[in-house]
């Protein structure tokens, strides 16, 4: 059998050129980027000092200055940034700055990818929930998922998310308590046989709480995108309210105070017995002193339940200020309309 390589032979020289104009257009693009970062970072200092000479003087000035410092931000968002904590022990130095379809389609994966892990620990925490030997595989499973949600939320900060300092603050206190409970479970400690069907039953709540909402939240944060009235990386929050207008559903508000309620209840819960065991143990030594994890998770779950609640009760009544002032900003406008 005789076989034609002629075109193959066409097609590996036509990959070979265009393999070397792509290669070349990279250099040069790599080049024109290192050269307009130079640029932005003198046209930066540029505007400082030029603000600092200034003061607080001529404010027509300083206006402009402002102007101009925004009108780069667009370029600004789009040059290399390096990944920061915590992904900078992990990959060091790379840079994590994606590009526009890249940041929509890693932000859908990351709505996508809380969806699916909720579902996946809800079934796992209900099946572990009668088999306590299987309390350590719950326990590295929400280690894994919580771990995974501040990695990925860090790369989505450095894409323009504005995602609020408490609820990346409550994945990392997340994470932190997770691992401990890895370390907890298995150690026979009575304090954990007390609280764990608390502890299960709390987590596998929370989630169908986060599942319901984030559903809610979605749609909601894809009708106001298109709207333009919030940002296209916005991401949904499944702890607490958003500050955007609209993205929670009232329903759902006392869902997340009973969890607020029963988180702070639990650490609080297991702080007392941590501290009834220890002394005891200090009176006798007959009593086994406390494992030192139930402190730990203890003061986490309490500390949880308090930044929730809080971040809860400041977001409902920043929404209900607005709401009562455009309520009376809407109605001088149709009495100044009645009176033309």
């Amino acid at each position: 059998m005789v076989v034609d390589l002629e075109p193959l032979r066409g097609t590996q020289k036509e990959l070979i050129d265009n393999y070397r104009k792509w290669s070349e257009q990279d250099k040069q693009s790599y080049s024109a980027r290192a050269t307009l970062e130079k640029e932005l970072k003198s046209f930066g200092k540029t505007i400082t000092e030029a603000r600092k000479l200034l003061g607080k003087g001529d404010n027509e000035l300083q206006a402009e200055l402002s102007e101009m410092s925004k009108s780069i931000k667009p370029i600004r968002g789009r040059m290399p940034v390096v990944a920061g904590l915590p992904l900078s022990p992990i990959i060091g130095s790379l840079n994590v700055r994606l590009s526009p379809q890249e940041r929509i389609t890693f932000k859908q994966g990351y709505e996508n990818f809380k969806f699916k892990m909720a579902t996946f620990l809800i079934f796992l925490l209900s099946g572990v929930f009668w088999v306590p030997q299987l309390d350590i595989f719950a326990a590295t499973a929400l280690f894994t998922f919580y771990m995974l949600m501040t990695l990925r939320e860090s790369i989505l900060v450095r894409n323009g998310s504005r995602i609020r300092w408490w609820w990346r603050s409550h994945h990392y206190i997340s994470t932190f308590s997770a691992f401990v409970l890895i370390g907890w479970t298995p150690s026979g400690c009575l304090i954990w046989a007390d609280v764990r069907r608390l502890v299960l039953g709390f987590m596998i709540y929370v989630f169908v709480v986060q599942i319901l909402q984030t559903r809610y939240q979605l749609g909601r944060l894809y009708t106001l995108t298109a709207l333009d009235r919030a940002h296209v990386m916005d991401t949904t929050n499944t702890e607490s309210l958003q500050y955007r207008k609209g993205l929670s559903m009232p329903i759902l508000i006392p869902f997340l105070w009973v969890a607020h309620a029963w988180q702070f209840l639990i650490g609080f819960r297991i702080a007392l017995e941590f501290i009834a065991q220890a002394v005891d143990s200090y009176r006798s030594a007959d009593v086994a002193v406390p494992h030192w994890q139930a402190a730990v998770v203890g003061i986490s779950f309490s500390v949880l339940g308090v930044g929730n609640a809080w971040t809860t009760l400041h977001v409902a009544v920043i929404r209900l200020v607005a709401k009562v002032r455009a309520k009376k900003a809407g109605d001088v406008d149709e009495k100044k309309d009645k009176e033309e």
